[in-house]
């Protein structure tokens, strides 16, 4: 299993459990472990995976959670409200983990092209001294 098969089931599950303490009375919705949890696996995911599948995971995810609190205490907030905050816990941490990967993969190809200009310099140099000596 990839890494980003791995942080998008994680993600699926923190989101599942929620759902589903929701339709049962919700106890544990918004409590600290599970917000957490949906910080960490909205991050993985990000971590894991290009910007738009992070983007569009966090959405999807911010809105399923959303869902969750609207049933387990109606009224309560706002619908906006529990969008937001839902959106700021689980997208957020998406998108600051794509933002690292997208960092991660620049300086590997900065990398990657620093190493071929030096092997490249270095052909041309071998190339200019058998030009020279004639050899």
């Amino acid at each position: 299993m990839s890494r980003a098969v791995a942080a998008l089931v994680l993600l699926l599950g923190v989101v599942a459990l929620q759902l589903g303490d929701a339709l049962r009375g919700g106890v544990l919705v918004g409590t600290p472990t599970f917000v957490l949890g949906s910080a960490v696996a909205g991050y993985l995911v990000g971590l894991t995976s290009r910007w738009p599948f992070a983007l569009g995971a966090g959405l999807a995810a911010a809105s399923a959670l959303t869902w969750a609190h609207q049933v387990a205490d109606p009224g309560t907030y706002p619908v906006a409200d529990d969008f937001m905050f839902s959106l700021f816990c689980v997208g957020a941490p998406a998108l600051a983990g794509a933002v690292v990967r997208g960092r991660s993969d620049q300086v590997r190809e900065l990398r990657r092209v620093a190493a071929l200009l030096v092997l490249s310099d270095s052909l041309d140099d071998d190339r200019s001294g058998i030009l020279r000596h004639g050899r």
